[in-house]
Parts: C-alpha cells; sequence; structure tokens
C-alpha cells in the first residue's frame, strides 16, 4: 500500500516586468539567468541538451518547455524526483518551489549586469489570461497489464515494430538530406570566399541554425521558419506507427485502472483543482479540464490534451531515430508510468496531498480488484464539464444505474479507501491519515465550501475574488486569480499562510533538506549520488531519468538506474549504442 514510484511535473509561467522594454529579456533568456542562479545554489549536472536541461542533486530536474517555432516563449517545467509515497512527493514539490523562489533574486542580478533591469516572476498555475493551457501532470508507476491482455500488449508492439522501423530509414533520410542541402546551401561561399570573416569563423551558422537562445535575435528567423515545416514533416513520417500504437495503448494499457479509477479522476476536481475565472465571470473548478478532448491521447499534437495522456510510452518507441532501442524494449516490461493529463498545479498544501494521495490510493485499490464491481460512468466528458462548471457542487452526473454529485461519486471511493485501509494486513500511518483527511475535507465541502478555505485552492480562490475582487472588471479579477499562484512572497497564497489560514504540512526545515537529499528508495538515490561524485572530475557527464552517462556518446560508459535497490549491481557497463 502506497509503495509506488510517482512524481509530479510542473509547468511555471514565467513573469517579465517590464515586458515591453528594448531590452527585456525572452522567456529563454529568463531561464538560462535562473538556471546559472540555480547551479550557484545546489549541485548540478547536464541533462537533455535540446531541453537545456539539468538534474539537481536531490535527483530531479528543471529544463525549458517550448514550441520548435516559438523558443522564446517558453516555460520553465521543474519535475520532481521518484517518490515511493505522497508525503515524500510533497515534500520534494514544494523543495521545488522554494529552490526556485531562491533563485530569482539571483537571476534578476545576472540579468541587471546584462543591462537589463527586471523584475522576474514565476507563476505555478495551468492557464494564462489569454486562455493559454500548460501546467502539470503526475505520473505513478502502474501495472499496464497482466495475463492475455499482457501478452496481447507484447504482440502488438512487436506487430508495429516494422512500421517503426520504416519511419525511423525515413527520419534519417530526410535528416540526411536536409544536413546536405544546407551544406551546399552554404560551402560556395566559404569556397568563392564573398563572405565575411565573420561568416567564415561559422558565425552565420550559429545565428542562423543554433537553438541558443542567447545568440542575436535577428539570426534566429532561418531556425524558426524551418521548425514548423520539419516537425510536420516528422508527424507525417511517424504517423503510420504512432497511430497504431496509441490505438493499442487505448486498448489495452492500463484498462483495468483506467475502467475502475475514471470516476473518480473525474470527480477529483472537486478536491484538487485550482479553479479558473472564466471569460464570462463564472468560475470553473479546473484549469486543465475545460482543455480536455478525449479520453485517451490520439496523437503527439500538443493539442490533444487527454485524461490518461500516453505520450510518455510514445517516448520510447521515438527513441529508435536515436539509437535507443533499448527504450522501445522497455514497453514489454509489465510494470510502467501511468501519465494523467487531468491535472491541476495546486497551491494548497492540502489539495496537492490530497491529489497525490488519494489518487496513489485508489491505484492501489484498482490493482487489487477492490473496485472491479463499481459502476460505469456514462458520458464521462459531458460528467466532466458538468463537474467542473459547477462551483455550487450540485450537479449530477450518471454513473450506472444512479445520478450523483461529484462528492457522493468521491464519498463512495472513499468509503472503499477506508475499508481498504482498515483490513490490510500491512497497517500503514500514511495511508489512515490520507484517509481522514480526505473524508474530513468531503464533509466540509457537504457542510459549508467555505470552511476549506486555504485547503482547497478553487476555494481559496473564490474567497480572494468576493473579497479582494468584489465590484471589479473582469481584468483585475483576473489578475487576482492569477496572483494566488505567483511563487514567493509576493504570491496571495504566501500571505495566507503567514496569516495561518492555509496549513503547511511540511517544515521549512523538512524542506530546505529536501532541495539536496533524494526521496529514500528510489532511482533518484543513485543518480543524486553520481551528480556529487562526478561534480569534480574531468569528464563529459549526461544525467537521465533512467541513466547516467559518463564520457562520449560512442566510448562512454552508461550507469543504470533501475537498479537502485541491489548494490551489488551497482556498476557501470559500455553501451555503444547510447
Amino acid at each position: 500500500m502506497l509503495d509506488r514510484l510517482l512524481g509530479l511535473e510542473t509547468e511555471y509561467a514565467i513573469g517579465v516586468s517590464p515586458r515591453d522594454a528594448p531590452l527585456s529579456p525572452t522567456n529563454a533568456e529568463v531561464y538560462d539567468a535562473v538556471r546559472e542562479a540555480i547551479e550557484a545554489l545546489v549541485v548540478t549536472q547536464p541533462g537533455e541538451s535540446s531541453l537545456k536541461q539539468i538534474f539537481l542533486e536531490n535527483g530531479g530536474s528543471v529544463s525549458y518547455e517550448s514550441l520548435p517555432w516559438a523558443r522564446d516563449g517558453g516555460l520553465l517545467e521543474g519535475a520532481t524526483a521518484e517518490s515511493r509515497s505522497p508525503g515524500t512527493a510533497l515534500l520534494h514539490q514544494r523543495a521545488q518551489d522554494a529552490l526556485l523562489v531562491r533563485a530569482l533574486p539571483d537571476a534578476e542580478l545576472r540579468l541587471a549586469r546584462q543591462g537589463r533591469p527586471v523584475r522576474l516572476s514565476l507563476r505555478k498555475n495551468c492557464r494564462d489570461a489569454e486562455g493559454n493551457v500548460y501546467g502539470a501532470q503526475e505520473s505513478y508507476e502502474c501495472e499496464l497489464a497482466r495475463g492475455p491482455l499482457l501478452w496481447a500488449w507484447r504482440v502488438g508492439l512487436l506487430l508495429l515494430l516494422p512500421l517503426a522501423l520504416l519511419s525511423t530509414i525515413a527520419t534519417w533520410v530526410v535528416a540526411i538530406v536536409a544536413i546536405v542541402a544546407t551544406v551546399a546551401f552554404l560551402l560556395p561561399f566559404g569556397l568563392l570566399g564573398v563572405v565575411s570573416a565573420r561568416v567564415r569563423r561559422l558565425e552565420l551558422w550559429g545565428e542562423l541554425f543554433s537553438s541558443d537562445e542567447g545568440a542575436p535575435r535577428e539570426g534566429r528567423g532561418l531556425e524558426r521558419r524551418l521548425a514548423r515545416p520539419f516537425s510536420s514533416i516528422e508527424r507525417a513520417l511517424w504517423a503510420p506507427a504512432v497511430r497504431p500504437f496509441f490505438w493499442l495503448a487505448a486498448g489495452l494499457a492500463f484498462r483495468r485502472v483506467r475502467r475502475d479509477a475514471l470516476p473518480f479522476l473525474l470527480t477529483r476536481p472537486v478536491l484538487t483543482g485550482t479553479g479558473t475565472l472564466m471569460p464570462d465571470g463564472s468560475l470553473g473548478l479546473s484549469e486543465k479540464g475545460p482543455s480536455i478532448v478525449g479520453l485517451h491521447r490520439r496523437s503527439v499534437a500538443p493539442e490533444d490534451r487527454c485524461v490518461w495522456d500516453g505520450g510518455n510510452l510514445c517516448k520510447s518507441l521515438l527513441g529508435l531515430p536515436m539509437l535507443r532501442g533499448w527504450k522501445a524494449l522497455s514497453l514489454m516490461h509489465r510494470r510502467q508510468r501511468l501519465q494523467l493529463g487531468l491535472s491541476d498545479s495546486n497551491v494548497t498544501q492540502v489539495a496537492e496531498l490530497l491529489k497525490v494521495g488519494t489518487t496513489a490510493l485508489v491505484l492501489d485499490m484498482a490493482e487489487a480488484g477492490r473496485l472491479a464491481d463499481l459502476p460505469r460512468l456514462r458520458r464521462p466528458l459531458d460528467g466532466l464539464r458538468r463537474v467542473i462548471g459547477d462551483p455550487e457542487l450540485r450537479a449530477r452526473i450518471p454513473w450506472g444505474a444512479e445520478e450523483l454529485t461529484a462528492l457522493q461519486v468521491q464519498r463512495r471511493y472513499w468509503e472503499r479507501a477506508r475499508d481498504f485501509v482498515r483490513e490490510s494486513a500491512v497497517p500503514s500511518m500514511e495511508a489512515a491519515e490520507l484517509v481522514e483527511l480526505w473524508g474530513r475535507t468531503l464533509d466540509g465541502l457537504e457542510r459549508d465550501p467555505a470552511t476549506q478555505v486555504g485547503r482547497v485552492d478553487w476555494v481559496t480562490k473564490r474567497f480572494l475574488l468576493e473579497t479582494a475582487g468584489d465590484g471589479e472588471p473582469w481584468e483585475v479579477r483576473k489578475a487576482i486569480d492569477l496572483k494566488m499562484h505567483e511563487l514567493g512572497p509576493e504570491g496571495w497564497l504566501h500571505g495566507l499562510e503567514a496569516d495561518g489560514l492555509a496549513p503547511r504540512l511540511v517544515s521549512e526545515e523538512e524542506v530546505e533538506r529536501a532541495m539536496r537529499e533524494p526521496p529514500a528508495d528510489s532511482p533518484a538515490q543513485r543518480r543524486s549520488r553520481l551528480i556529487r561524485e562526478l561534480r569534480e572530475q574531468d569528464v563529459e557527464v549526461k544525467v537521465y531519468w533512467d541513466r547516467v552517462r559518463v564520457g562520449g556518446r560512442l566510448r562512454g560508459r552508461v550507469i543504470r538506474l533501475d537498479q537502485y535497490r541491489d548494490r551489488d549491481r551497482d556498476r557501470s557497463t559500455d553501451d555503444d549504442h547510447t
């Protein structure tokens, strides 16, 4: 019980004031300054170059998330180290928030030295004032399938392999043609000597094709213009393999868990929704909820937001062009990472703990077969829209032969969880405390939602809008909405916590330690140790979630992280294909 790897990913919106000044930095340049400030605070090692990623000594990571054709307008993404308990996940999420807040003043100083004096801020939310959606995802280690369904999954993957290999070959051909065409375009200029010394030093190449955001802005045009067509070509090349893969995942992957947990997840926003002020002035329970277009992912398009997000599984298949065949083979494993797309970025600690804790308990019950007799939710997406559009908590959704409110559905799951914990052969204090908190929160919402101010995000936001925003125009009220999500002393929630109106479940001392120490019994322990030990060595290091590479791509050593529980296996192995 409560013994599965889990983690949280959060995209933070970057605020720059003044934004429109002549020398105002782009989001990419802000990220570079924040990254350098973080590197001065804790030990780090580089991760994926394309993401400007760094891994932290506590096992988590920070990266820059952007579309290839909009590099300057991206987001800062933080991912917690893998944890084995909801409480630890909450602690490391708060440590991540605190580290970013601590890095902001130094980042401002670094930009000021460049002649760019600005004020920086980070918002932990999922929707901006223009309606752009981004934000949170949750990951839980789960049983993908068992018995005949697991073998059907594996056979399906084998049948997809030829299509994936054809897409891989086509990708290589297109890449080689693009490189040859580019060289053919630039080479004559160098041979004829008609370009300046600046071009001969290949600075033109750096300005045209580099994704380094530190390059002059006027020199990034070609890379931006080519990004969209190349992205479209890549999608077209992989469509014959990706589409069947998502069909296979929708039919077989996590089938039992998805069936039994769906009603819980679609009604969970009454507990964990952050609330959002809609354009018509109404309050919705969830920032992410209105953007959900399906239960399962159907493509790799960013706008294809779904409840069960299989994009992380598809990435393993897409590793073939990079000669990472072992990633594709890992899809054969019985346990995989279940990723949830229907997730808000919580700012209250109670709601964040409930989000991870109640979900982990429901997954435990689903895998144990304790939810198989529950009815199915009819018209699930319609039900989701009813739930998130009703802050009065009165809307009813069809569940089996009944029509229940979201609170009533949650109460049914809570009753199952209460009995499940009581009857467990191995008692869990954390599980018992989570069930008690879950039931107490449901009681408060049923009696009077106002009792949950400072504990449930959407209730807290409604309180702020009704007090500070009473009678104000929509723009002012939306600013209050977004201000609740700002990290640090300037955010509304910080004031509520300081006044004792929003409970803090983790202490400042615990957060301070978690900035540097990894969760126990997790792959993050080995990752953390290697990040520290390799700090002083004069060797190339690349850190990934499942491995650490020491040395170059061809002759480097690869240290696996999935064997973290067996000290006898703590050794590196050569991998010429990494």
